[in-house]
C-alpha cells in the first residue's frame, strides 16, 4: 500500500499541448508536470513559404503533420490575439462563488454590449489578479470578452485537427507566464517584445502583473533589416517608458526575428537596458526524444506555446 502511494505521488500529470498558429508559423509545445518540475514532452516549430490564409488550408497543411507525430496527448490550448478581445478589470466580493462571479460578470460587463446589439454574441472568461489588495478588500479580476464566432472558429478547427481544445487563453498572458517561468519572481519592471514577421507584441510585467500590452502590425520589409528593426524597437521602448513614467529593468526579446545576429546587442547598446533572449525552457527536464540542441535553437520562438502549456501545472 505504501509503495503504491509513493508511485502515485511521482506520477506525471497528463500532458498539455500549447499551440500557436500564425499566417506562416506553427509552434507546438507539450509539457507535463510532477514534483515541482516541468517535463518537455514534445516540441515543433515550422515555417511555411505559403501563408495559411484560411481554415481549410490550415487543416490541409497541419493534419498530415500531426498524424505523423507521436504526440503525448490530444489535449491542447490556444491563445487569442489580445487585439481580438476586450480586456477589463472588475472588483467582486471575496465571498462570491465561481458561479456567482460568472453571473455578476454576465450582468455588469456584458450589459453594455446590449446597447451595441451584441447580446448573446460574446463569450467571456476571467482570472483573479489580486485576492484582497483592492481598496475595499475585494477580489480584483481581469476579464476577457471575445466574439463567440471567434471562439467557435477555434473549437471547430481543433476538432477537425482531431485535437481536444481544453483552454482558450490570451497571447499576452501566455507570454507573461512563460516570462515568469524564465525569470522566476518578476519584481522589477520587465518588458517583453515578441517580434514576428508581421507583428510585434509588447508587454510590460511588474510583480507578475501585466501593466502594458499592445500589438503593432508592421511590414515584412521593416522586420527583415536589423538596423530598421532596432530603430523601430527603440522608439517603441522609449514610448512605453514615457507612457508608464517609470524605467525598465530588463528587456526580453522573443519571436522569429529575435535571434537575428547582433539584434540583442544593438538594442542593449541603444537603450542602455539589460537585454536578454527569451528562453522559456530554463530549468525544464527533457524527455528522451527531445534533443537539447533543438530546444536551444527554437526557444525564443516558443513563448506563447510554452506559456500555454505551462498551465498543465494547474490541471488546466
Amino acid at each position: 500500500m505504501k509503495v503504491k502511494k509513493l508511485l502515485n505521488f511521482w506520477q506525471r500529470t497528463s500532458p498539455l499541448l500549447g499551440i500557436e498558429i500564425t499566417h506562416n508559423q506553427f509552434r507546438l509545445i507539450g509539457l507535463s508536470y510532477t514534483n515541482g518540475h516541468y517535463f518537455l514532452e514534445a516540441s515543433l516549430a515550422l515555417s511555411f513559404n505559403e501563408p495559411l490564409t484560411n481554415d481549410d488550408l490550415i487543416i490541409k497543411t497541419l493534419s498530415p503533420l500531426l498524424q505523423k507525430l507521436n504526440l503525448p496527448t490530444k489535449k491542447a490550448a490556444i491563445a487569442l490575439c489580445s487585439s481580438e478581445v476586450i480586456l477589463k478589470e472588475a472588483e467582486v466580493d471575496t465571498r462570491l462563488s465561481s458561479l456567482e462571479i460568472e453571473k455578476f460578470l454576465q450582468f455588469t460587463l456584458l450589459e453594455n454590449l446590449a446597447e451595441k446589439k451584441e447580446t448573446g454574441k460574446s463569450s467571456f472568461d476571467y482570472q483573479i489578479i489580486n485576492k484582497t489588495n483592492t481598496k475595499h478588500g475585494n477580489k480584483l479580476l481581469q476579464v476577457a470578452i471575445a466574439p463567440k464566432t471567434l471562439i467557435e472558429r477555434w473549437q471547430n478547427l481543433f476538432k477537425r485537427l482531431h485535437l481536444q481544445l481544453k483552454i482558450i487563453d490570451i497571447d499576452c498572458y501566455a507570454v507573461a507566464r512563460a516570462l515568469s517561468h524564465q525569470l522566476k519572481n518578476i519584481k522589477e519592471p520587465t518588458m517583453i517584445i515578441m517580434i514576428d514577421a508581421k507583428k510585434i507584441l509588447t508587454a510590460v510585467v511588474i510583480q507578475e502583473n501585466i501593466v502594458y500590452n499592445q500589438v503593432d502590425f508592421i511590414s515584412s520589409e521593416l522586420s527583415s533589416s536589423i538596423t530598421s528593426l532596432a530603430e523601430q524597437l527603440t522608439k517603441k521602448i522609449e514610448q512605453v517608458i514615457s507612457l508608464l513614467k517609470r524605467s525598465i529593468a530588463k528587456l526580453i526579446l522573443a519571436g522569429e526575428k529575435a535571434p537575428l545576429p547582433g539584434l540583442v546587442e544593438l538594442i542593449a547598446a541603444r537603450t542602455k537596458i539589460q537585454t536578454l533572449l527569451a528562453n522559456p525552457f530554463l530549468g525544464m527536464k527533457l524527455s528522451p526524444q527531445i534533443a537539447p540542441e533543438s530546444v536551444v535553437s527554437i526557444a525564443p520562438l516558443m513563448l506563447i506555446s510554452c506559456g500555454l502549456a505551462l498551465r498543465v501545472k494547474y490541471a488546466y
